[in-house]
């Protein structure tokens, strides 16, 4: 938009002139006024052509964002499978509340970190569609920060399948957490390594979002079953996407030695 300044003008001592130089004075006045409002006229023309190429550009994005396939290849339905399978983990203490996660790998237990639990041996846990229920602690270990809490699972939650064979780089992967504590949400990526060796340690890396309240989630395949448990990133000024997950051969043996029913495949 294009503002104008008005000036101050004084009062002047009017002086009469010849009716020629008054007709002289108000054409070049309309000559200059329809100047002014020409050019300003294809100013606005230029600025609403500009407009119009970025709405365009814009829309194209839109359009091509909108219409292009599924990158990670995965369907619907497999989203379905790890959406459902994974709760969102609350603990309550006297002065503080902290949001985890977890995966449903037995029709009464779940699987997340230890740090989710923290030492305590009721938590409350939130399903997909948002009911709630209590659980309880029944193994824990430090070391490998993993943990399992039983609890009563709706049938409609089905437990998922971990794998017995060591994933690929470069696969496509999904990690599913209750990011933040605002819900279950959905991030995809690829695995980056597969034996990261962090304090003894070896855990999967990948590029797939691993924020604040993701740790006990899950790491998924394109098929949706269970790589790993989402347990720690990077955070560092200029760093993005560099997030671990505990990897299945760690949680199989964890569960086995706890004996805590699982499916593998």
């Amino acid at each position: 938009m294009n503002y104008v300044k008005k000036e101050n003008i004084e009062k002047k001592e009017v002086i009469k002139k010849p009716f020629f130089s008054k007709f002289k004075v108000i054409l070049l006045f309309i000559l200059m006024l329809v100047l002014v409002l020409g050019t300003n006229g294809i100013t606005l023309y230029l600025v609403n052509k500009k407009m119009d190429s970025t709405l365009a550009k814009m829309h194209d994005i839109e359009t091509v964002t909108n219409n292009s396939d599924n990158s990670s290849g995965l369907s619907q339905e497999t989203r379905k499978i790890m959406y459902n399978a994974t709760v969102a983990i609350s603990v309550k203490s006297l002065f503080s509340e902290s949001q985890g996660s977890g995966v449903i790998i037995d029709k009464n237990h779940i699987i997340t970190c230890d740090h989710v639990v923290d030492g305590n041996e009721e938590v409350a846990i939130a399903f997909a569609n948002e009911d709630t229920t209590k659980g309880k602690v029944v193994a824990t270990n430090r070391n490998i920060d993993l943990a399992v809490v039983e609890a009563d699972i709706p049938e409609e939650f089905a437990p998922v399948k971990i794998i017995s064979q060591q994933p690929e780089v470069g696969s496509s992967v999904t990690v599913v957490g209750n990011n933040f504590g605002l819900g279950l949400t959905m991030t995809d990526g690829i695995i980056s390594a597969t034996e990261r060796e962090i304090q003894e340690n070896y855990f999967i890396q990948t590029d797939a979002a691993i924020n604040s309240g993701n740790s006990g989630g899950g790491l998924f395949d394109s098929q949706g079953n269970l790589i790993g448990i989402a347990d720690k990133k990077v955070s560092k000024e200029g760093v993005d996407n560099i997030g671990f997950a505990v990897p299945f051969n760690v949680v199989t043996k964890f569960l086995t030695k706890n004996n805590i029913p699982y499916t593998s495949v």
